[in-house]
């Protein structure tokens, strides 16, 4: 994540956050009730943390958060409704936290400055041990004892965070698109390689009719296969939501069949 320098506001740095106006209670009441994200953050899941947060404060106060909205004087008439929404995107980040963590940044004046610490203190991004790491996590596992969905959920997971290393820029659309198709077609070879022998058949039939289709084709197809296995030997079939909250995963991560 890349993060992009402003400048400096006009509020003294040592002030804390302002809860005590009015404006500012109703807004940072209204934001305690609105969970932010599920994830907090602990000091070993910035890439996690931070994609959710990004998530949520991208859809309501994106322009305060990153410092995009600057602070009017505090004679200002437009001071007191700025003063309200930074404090409330700055409870959000505060409520996201461990209290450990958390108890470190109550004192920030603003959003964007409790942020640019944050980001500072727990992201590495350069840190190739991560990568290394996610690697091996990602060697170890097989299907298992789980079944299809749960299974993929778990690869989909490391995926989604060496995906966040990856921050190359291509020059070339072209290029740029074959680099996102090899990494697809090698998710998809993981994903296969990883399956109990009972899929052998769809696995072969798979990888036996080039080129690959998507990663979402792929897990569905095995999916309906493991499902049909479940009724023929009279086992409980795991209910179609759980495919589709799966299958919305995967699309959210951004996969699609190459053309």
């Amino acid at each position: 994540m890349s993060d992009t320098s402003h400048e400096p506001t006009t509020i003294p740095p040592t002030k804390p956050i302002n809860l005590n106006t009015p404006e500012s209670s109703k807004h940072v009441s209204e934001s305690h009730s609105v969970q932010t994200t599920t994830i907090r953050l602990n000091g070993d899941n910035f890439l996690r943390w931070s994609q959710s947060i990004r998530m949520y404060t991208r859809m309501r106060k994106d322009g305060l958060f990153a410092g995009d909205k600057k602070a009017p004087k505090e004679d200002d008439s437009a001071y007191a409704t700025w003063d309200a929404e930074n404090s409330m995107v700055m409870t959000w980040l505060v409520n996201s936290m461990e209290e450990e963590i958390s108890s470190n940044y109550m004192c920030y004046p603003t959003a964007k400055e409790l942020w640019d610490n944050v980001h500072q203190m727990y992201s590495d991004l350069e840190n190739q041990s991560q990568i290394f790491e996610l690697n091996l996590k990602l060697g170890d596992i097989k299907q298992g004892e789980d079944n299809v969905t749960k299974y993929f959920t778990v690869l989909k997971r490391i995926w989604q965070d060496l995906a966040l290393f990856d921050t190359y820029e291509w020059e070339s659309v072209k290029d740029g698109k074959h680099h996102k198709k090899t990494v697809e077609d090698n998710q998809i070879y993981k994903f296969l390689a990883g399956l109990n022998v009972e899929f052998d058949e769809v696995r072969g039939r798979i990888i036996g009719h080039p080129p690959l289709p998507s990663i979402v084709e792929v897990f569905s197809e095995v999916r309906r296969e493991e499902s049909r296995r479940n009724v023929m030997l009279g086992k409980k079939v795991v209910g179609a939501a759980v495919e589709g909250s799966a299958l919305a995963t995967t699309n959210g991560g951004g996969y699609s069949r190459s053309t």
